[in-house]
């Protein structure tokens, strides 16, 4: 088992050190009806040492990625904590872990920060690890659960600013160490309620050191820097220029003032400013302001200076924290570090638009060069403290090549002297001396003003010739979307062709096959008809043959019925006359033609 070290001795004060205005039931936990363990939860009532804390499980709050959140109670305390459970598949991630504690301890004593108390981490048997990290129970829960209950009636100003306030001055304990401290996840979800009046920013296990004004120049690190921050922020708040990071610009302590220009945006209008645009409206800070609800203008503006494209023209978070504190009436509780001297290059000055919105930040002194003071021009740096300077009272009518000479008799005779005195002579060479001092010393100023004009003109040059570059990116990254989405309706409209024209060919065959199953169904009609002729017209002839042959019988029958038979012949011996032999009796039977007359007509 393997137990963190603390570096400082921890407490849990007496109601986690806000009096008795912690309840003993905690706000929004229902003992009573409490939803169902998930697997692998802790029972109520299990006990946990942790450090020097017997801690007592109260109830299972909530659960989410690899750990488990529960209500605990410290033996022997009163109040409540919160106990995190975390598990750590591998050494990776168990470093990850580490990293949080130990931002953790090093924060937790600031009042707008979410306290540290204890942790412990333990190795499992089946392989990885599991942290057990104590801190401070916030009862009021998350500001994104408040706003959810304030859809209707939703934050006001002044408690937008209270929040606002409250994170702004966390903030500022982070980015005031030494080396700046950078959240790199602020977001609603991550400020939790101590009271009404009472905010604090917690989840650090994005926190990182700020790296100042490095940046990644090989393409690993880029690629590295890349993923580290799709693993560690959210999307909706990231910075343009973690959007891109091939535009190679520093990630630094302006990445989190953008996130909270983000943060004070959807505590104003329940939404970030980039929820439907995307990554490309971050990047060119694209974006609009509601007109409902309606905020002052001074709270519009704040937003509007942290969401600027360029990070050198955010505000720093002393800037930031004195304007909220302006727009409460309240005095600014922390100290302007970025105006006393330090090592690092000094922040950018304030673009004019926003200038009247937070104080202009003073450069740092530095180490000013040994310079001679010129009445005009630039000071121009010098080695020799000996060079003439014909400015000096103390050098007038002086020269350094200048010999002292005896004086000279006055010239008594009145023709014109081609040559000059010897005093004469070494006025004017001191003269010429100064003015050839002075003319190089106008060069040389001259030569550094052209230097200088000339490097401003190389600098612009070069931010053209970038500003041009990325708008051909730009250009560039928008034709080849454009082409995308043409390409993709391309397709769209083909797979709709193919489907149509598909559609016309099963249309088709259905209505050949139709045709086909009528023609067949009519066939078969015409061929039962033509059965149905033939059948009857056998049974017509049947019919007409039995009732020829029955009419005969019935002829017959009537015929017999009105003769008497006649008696059998007497036998032979007896008769007195001779029988008469009948040869026709079969023409005593109607004929067929007869009996026809007598058939019922069809």
């Amino acid at each position: 088992m393997h137990q963190t070290a603390s570096s400082r001795q921890s407490r849990i004060p007496e109601q986690q050190g806000i009096g008795q205005t912690l309840p003993p039931i905690p706000v929004g936990i229902d003992t009573l009806n409490t939803p169902p363990l998930p697997s692998g939860a802790m029972p109520v009532g299990t006990r946990l040492q942790i450090g020097k804390y017997v801690v007592i499980i109260h109830n299972f709050i909530a659960e989410g990625g690899f750990a488990h959140v529960y209500l605990a109670r410290i033996e022997g305390k009163s109040g409540y904590v919160v106990l995190k459970r975390v598990a750590v598949p591998d050494q990776e991630r168990l470093k990850m872990v580490e990293k949080e504690i130990e931002f953790m301890r090093r924060l937790g004593d600031h009042k707008n920060i979410v306290r540290y108390y204890e942790s412990r981490i333990d190795v499992l048997p089946i392989g990885g690890f599991e942290a057990l990290i104590l801190m401070e129970y916030c009862p009021g829960g998350g500001v994104i659960d408040l706003m959810n209950r304030r859809l209707q009636q939703r934050l006001t100003e002044p408690e937008i600013l209270k929040i606002f306030s409250d994170v702004t001055e966390a903030l500022a304990y982070m980015h005031y160490c030494n080396p700046p401290v950078l959240h790199r996840d602020l977001k609603v979800e991550n400020i939790l309620i101590l009271n009404q009046d009472h905010y604090k920013l917690c989840d650090f296990g994005s926190a990182t050191l700020s790296k100042g004004h490095y940046i990644p120049n090989t393409l690993q690190d880029v690629q590295k820097l890349e993923d580290d921050i799709q693993r560690h922020t959210t999307l909706q708040y990231r910075a343009p220029e973690m959007i891109d990071v091939y535009q190679k610009k520093p990630i630094n302590e302006k990445a989190d003032i953008w996130a909270m220009g983000v943060l004070l945006y959807k505590l104003c209008y329940y939404t970030t400013p980039f929820e439907e645009e995307g990554q490309l409206a971050i990047l060119n800070a694209k974006y609009t302001m509601p007109t409902a609800p309606i905020f002052s203008e001074g709270l519009v503006r704040l937003i509007m200076s942290m969401l600027q494209e360029d990070q050198n023209r955010r505000p720093n978070v002393y800037q930031v924290m004195k304007s909220v504190c302006h727009l409460r009436g309240i005095e600014c509780p922390i100290r302007d570090i970025y105006s006393e001297p330090y090592m690092s290059p000094p922040p950018p000055q304030p673009k004019s638009y926003y200038e009247n919105l937070f104080e202009k930040v003073p450069q740092p002194q530095q180490e000013l060069p040994n310079i001679t003071p010129m009445r005009r021009g630039r000071p121009t740096k010098t080695n020799n403290n000996d060079i003439f300077d014909p400015f000096d009272p103390a050098h007038v009518n002086k020269s350094p090549t200048l010999q002292t000479q005896e004086p000279t008799p006055p010239i008594t005779h009145t023709f014109q002297n081609s040559f000059s005195s010897p005093l004469t002579t070494s006025n004017n060479e001191d003269k010429k001396q100064k003015e050839q001092q002075m003319k190089q010393e106008q060069e040389k100023k001259q030569e550094e003003e052209r230097k200088k004009k000339q490097q401003e003109e190389e600098r612009k040059r070069e931010e053209d010739r970038k500003r041009q570059e990325e708008k051909k990116r730009q250009e560039e990254k928008k034709r080849q979307e454009e082409k995308k989405r043409q390409e993709e309706k391309k397709r769209q409209e083909e797979k709709k062709r193919q489907e149509e024209k598909k559609r016309q060919e099963e249309k088709k065959r259905q209505e050949e096959k139709k045709r086909q199953e009528e023609k067949r169904q009519e066939e078969e009609k015409k061929e039962k008809q033509s059965e149905d002729d033939k059948e009857e017209s056998s049974v017509k002839i049947n019919r007409n043959v039995s009732s020829s042959i029955e009419a005969r019988f019935t002829a017959l029958k009537n015929a017999t019925k009105q003769k008497k038979p006649m008696p059998p012949p007497k036998p032979a011996r007896f008769r007195s006359n001779p029988v008469v032999v009948d040869d026709n009796f079969e023409h005593k039977f109607p004929s067929l033609e007869e009996l026809d007359k007598h058939l019922p007509t069809v």
